[in-house]
């Protein structure tokens, strides 16, 4: 396998243990030894990124070379000897990472600047603004703005190996060079808006967000300052308010439900999740994405929310388990949806609206747990 393609190579699950594996064996202390000491000498040093890039590509090369001659990979194909080199990466760079990412008190500030720039725009752009057409507006990706972005693309082109940011990936990532490159230099004419309209809908945003940021620090200030009667309220269910906060968040859920039994019309209120009624024989692999996309919105949405309302909720695996009136709680709701019919329908008591539908046969592989970074 004369070209190995990088991708693939990254993402084998081989890869990494396959790579610790080899580093255990005795014929390969001296590749430990020269790992270690790389390790320790970059970690004591003061940062300076131009000069820790070169240091990290001629390493993982230097070393990379040295595997290909060595005994412990004679008769290795090349997509092998690639997910060494990929393991070998993905072991220094974890060990590195506090040292390389995001190093300098600028990047940090780039960081804050590309963030708050993001906010503004998140508040009056459109689709049309960006001449997005209706079949690709996402708005979690036309409306995202991930964290320390501007410290990722750095990180990616100085540490990611050179010989591995090629092709494919090279492309993709040339796009995200662009997209931070617009988001920075964009204005009035990139979103083809009027010159007057930018500059007002920007201060509006800038506006907003200040005031945000003042109510909300504000009312930190008052919780920090409690009257006397809530201390004393305070003081007196300490043992009982997370108790309370739970029980306020199940009554709410048991509203939902209850209210939905009650509508003659429930159908109407999922004519919006085709998926609802699906079984797993009636999914194709083209359903695949869209069923993604709606899980990490539930996900992200139902975090929010249990955040928003101060309860620790549950992993939405871990709510899944049901017990049988649940179900048959689950089967009444979903009769009446389907027959449009409202009348003569109750709900337990203990029900709540997560328990309304199902989520019986999740894979249990999708909990498997990342593998150990500092395995060696």
């Amino acid at each position: 396998m004369e070209n190995a393609d990088p991708f693939v190579a990254s993402t084998a699950p081989l890869t990494w243990h396959d790579f610790l594996e080899r580093m255990r064996h005795p014929s390969a202390a001296d590749f430990v030894k020269s790992i270690k000491s790389f390790i320790v000498s970059f970690s004591n040093r003061v940062p300076d990124p131009e000069r820790d890039s070169t240091s990290v590509q001629e390493f993982l090369a230097s070393m990379e070379g040295a595997f290909r001659a060595h005994s412990l990979f004679t008769g290795c194909t090349e997509e092998e000897l690639e997910s060494a080199g990929e393991g070998l990466e993905k072991y220094v760079m974890t060990k590195l990472f506090n040292c390389a990412f995001a190093s300098l008190p600028e990047e940090v500030k780039r960081d804050e600047e590309l963030s708050e720039k993001m906010s503004l725009l998140q508040q009056f752009i459109r689709p049309e603004s960006l001449d997005i057409k209706p079949t690709f507006q996402n708005e979690t990706s036309w409306l995202a703005n991930p964290p320390q972005l501007h410290s990722n693309l750095l990180y990616i082109q100085r540490y990611r190996g050179q010989s591995r940011l090629v092709s494919e990936a090279a492309y993709f990532f040339t796009n995200l060079l662009s997209a931070e490159s617009f988001i920075w230099n964009v204005d009035a004419k990139s979103l083809s808006m009027d010159e007057e309209e930018f500059k007002n809908n920007m201060d509006s945003a800038q506006a907003l967000l200040s005031g945000l940021e003042r109510h909300i620090g504000q009312g930190n200030q008052d919780r920090s300052h409690p009257s006397i009667e809530e201390s004393k309220s305070l003081n007196k269910g300490e043992k009982d308010h997370s108790l309370t906060k739970t029980t306020s968040i199940l009554d709410l859920e048991k509203k939902g439900t209850t209210d939905l039994l009650k509508e003659d019309e429930l159908n109407t209120y999922f004519q919006e999740y085709p998926f609802l009624y699906a079984s797993s024989g009636d999914l194709t692999v083209d359903d695949v994405e869209s069923l993604l996309n709606s899980y990490k919105q539930l996900v992200l949405k139902y975090v929010c929310l249990s955040k928003g309302m101060g309860h620790n909720s549950p992993s939405v695996f871990e709510s899944s388990a049901k017990t049988e009136s649940q179900t048959d709680t689950n089967e009444k709701l979903l009769d009446g949806a389907n027959d449009d019919k409202g009348e003569n329908r109750t709900i337990e008591e203990s029900s709540s609206f997560s328990s309304l539908i199902g989520m019986d046969n999740i894979d249990a592989s999708v909990r498997h747990p990342c593998p150990e970074s500092d395995e060696t």
